[in-house]
Order: C-alpha cells, then sequence, then structure tokens
C-alpha cells in the first residue's frame, strides 16, 4: 500500500494533548490552514476556505511536540493522510474523518524565529569530533576554489 504523503502550513488550533496509550504515547492537536488569494476588483489580499485537521505525533516526536508548540504558533507538518470512517447512531449512518499521522512538525520560519536544542541524554555537538558532513563540506569548497595561476602566467 502507498501511503499519502502531506505537508500542511497553518497555525497550532488546539492545545497539544499528550495520551499513554498501550504501544506508546502519542500527543495530538489540531492545525488550521486557510488559504489566500488576491482579489484584483477588491485590490486585495482575501481569506478563502479553511481546513482544520487532527495531528497525531507519536513517541519521541509527540514528546518534543509538546513542549515546543503552543496555541497561535505558525507551523509545518508532514505526514501521512489517512482517512478513519466512524459510524453513528447504531450504525444507521457514518461519515470519513481525516487525519495526519506526523513524520515531522517545525515552526514556520517565514513568520518568525525559533531556537532548536537538542533533548537531554545526548552528546553535545562541542564534544563529538568533525562529523562527516562537515569533512565533505570543506572537500566541496577546496575542489570549488580556482587553482592558483603561477605568477606572470597568461590569464
Amino acid at each position: 500500500m502507498f501511503d499519502t504523503l502531506i505537508t500542511v502550513i497553518g497555525n497550532v488550533a488546539t492545545k497539544p494533548n499528550r495520551r499513554e496509550l498501550t504501544n506508546g504515547s502519542v500527543t495530538d492537536f489540531r492545525i488550521a490552514s486557510t488559504s489566500r488569494r488576491y482579489d484584483r476588483e477588491k485590490d486585495a489580499w482575501v481569506d478563502g476556505d479553511e481546513l482544520f485537521i487532527k495531528v497525531s505525533c507519536w513517541r519521541t516526536l509527540g514528546d518534543n511536540t509538546l513542549e515546543s508548540i503552543d496555541v497561535g504558533d505558525p507551523i509545518m507538518v508532514r505526514g501521512r493522510l489517512y482517512s478513519r470512517r466512524i459510524t453513528e447512531n447504531g450504525g444507521s449512518t457514518s461519515k470519513y474523518v481525516y487525519e495526519i499521522n506526523a513524520q515531522t512538525v517545525g515552526h514556520d520560519l517565514s513568520r518568525g524565529v525559533s531556537q532548536f536544542s537538542r533533548r537531554h541524554g545526548r552528546t553535545p555537538p562541542r564534544s563529538r569530533p568533525a562529523s562527516e558532513f562537515n569533512a565533505i563540506v570543506e572537500s566541496m569548497e577546496k575542489e570549488e576554489r580556482p587553482a592558483e595561476a603561477p605568477v606572470g602566467a597568461a590569464a
């Protein structure tokens, strides 16, 4: 089965709520996203339809999300979109509810600033040796630098 991945940009609409389940902890909240378009007749931006969707963050992502976001924060959520069928009135009627099982959650830095800090229990970055990533970047920078021409050589 193929996953339907989605990215939603919006604001936190409800306070994040953490629950302990038998298969781990989950933090859920709702995100609100409103489309905008430019109306030439009014010569102004107007709001379009609103989308409110439940977001579920499992385990460590849920713990970090609970400590990092609050109602009204501009965020971006990426995850798997899925639907659940809910039956009502003793099974005579049913409806579908859509949710996002989040893979990543982060502040929308186009609308403000944020400060990242690693969770406790991990080795601080300063005490680690130079990472493989830094070595790759340094080698790329060396390759991009033009070789110095010998003195008196024609350009």
